[in-house]
């Protein structure tokens, strides 16, 4: 049973192994076959075959068992992003699995004010500017700071105007406080 309540099925097919007299492999193969319902035992992803690879295997005189070893993880989404400051994307999954996803590249060029600006904090490259020297963080010497925002990407119109919005709303919640104590003591005044 998977972490999410997902039932796995594994089955393995009937195989015959041939090993020589001195108890090594020599054919045979084996098939596992997976198979995934939840919980009402609706299937929920379509069945997988994984092969297995006896040739490790060794066999002596009387009964025995084979032991195998798995390097493999359980299901698993997309639950976090992050970004160091080299510029590693790493994803985490849901069953606990963290990789490298992508790396973000940096371009640096001869002549960074000679680009065209191209509106909403966006520049494009120009003959001014020179070819785009694309490399990654490390490369350039440079650090990336993460989950931070720079001030010269913030729209300062836009911000203006949410502020006056929020000042304005402001007042407003503030004179209503006004005339509901106005209210309530005009209330108190007619009982006296």
């Amino acid at each position: 049973t998977e972490d999410n309540g997902d039932m796995v099925t594994v089955s393995l097919d009937s195989s015959d192994i041939k090993f020589d007299t001195a108890g090594k492999y020599v054919s045979g193969a084996g098939t596992l076959n997976l198979s995934y319902a939840d919980h009402d035992g609706k299937q929920t992803t379509a069945d997988q075959s994984v092969a297995i690879n006896f040739a490790s295997l060794t066999q002596y005189s009387g009964s025995s068992t084979v032991k195998g070893d798995t390097d493999g993880n359980a299901a698993g989404t997309l639950s976090s992003v992050s970004v160091d400051s080299s510029g590693v994307i790493t994803g985490t999954y849901t069953n606990g699995i963290k990789q490298a996803e992508a790396q973000v590249a940096i371009a640096q060029f001869t002549n960074a004010s000679g680009l065209t600006k191209t509106g909403n904090s966006l520049y494009q490259e120009s003959n001014n500017s020179g070819t785009a020297n694309v490399k990654t963080a490390s490369d350039l010497g440079v650090t990336i700071t993460p989950s931070a925002l720079e001030m010269s990407n913030v729209d300062i119109a836009n911000e203006f105007s949410d502020m006056i919005i929020t000042q304005r709303g402001f007042q407003s919640n503030s004179k209503i406080i006004t005339v509901g104590d106005e209210m309530l003591e005009t209330l108190i005044n007619m009982k006296r």
